[in-house]
């Protein structure tokens, strides 16, 4: 059990009366992952310990479809067979998809400076180059180029998130 800036519903403990001095979930991040991190960081920055157990045994119920799921199969999909997802405000997705996903790449850029996303980006890149299987490394290094496309695409629309500012319902 110890303190982490990332919060997950399922097994982070923190006071009723913290959480209400927040408005609720930034809806930049619908259609996308990296809510619970928000929430956490939230936290952290208005002094809030939040306490995570990794080894708390837990139920997570999930529903048969909606929710993530559907924005997950979204995702893999390309061209006019595709549902818009609400990251992409008017400007949808073509034929190159955002990798990282913009949501992450949002929370990315709402809460750290300029010099820890571009470690992000180099962390990025080392464990798409080294952490797959050596035989598939030329591979991997020959697609550099796209991955590069595909990461600045991400910037772009968690650029025009974060100009549109944190949203609540």
């Amino acid at each position: 059990m110890g303190n982490a800036q990332s919060f997950s519903n399922a097994n982070s403990c923190v006071k009723k009366e913290h959480v209400d001095q927040l408005v609720g979930n930034d809806v930049n991040f619908d259609g996308g992952y990296g809510e619970d991190s928000d929430f956490g960081m939230s936290l952290t920055k208005i002094g809030v310990t939040v306490l995570h157990n990794p080894f708390a045994v837990n139920l997570h119920l999930k529903p048969p479809s909606g929710g993530y799921r559907f924005w997950g199969s979204q995702a893999k999909i390309l061209g006019k067979k595709r549902k818009i997802q609400p990251w992409e405000l008017d400007t949808p997705i073509k034929w190159v998809r955002p990798i990282p996903s913009p949501t992450i790449m949002y929370g990315v850029m709402k809460h750290y400076s300029e010099q820890q996303l571009l470690e992000y980006k180099y962390k990025h890149y080392s464990y798409y180059l080294f952490d797959g299987p050596k035989l598939t490394f030329l591979y991997r290094l020959v697609r550099l180029p796209y991955k590069n496309i595909q990461f600045k695409k991400s910037i772009f629309y968690a650029r025009r998130l974060i100009d549109l500012g944190i949203r609540y319902r």
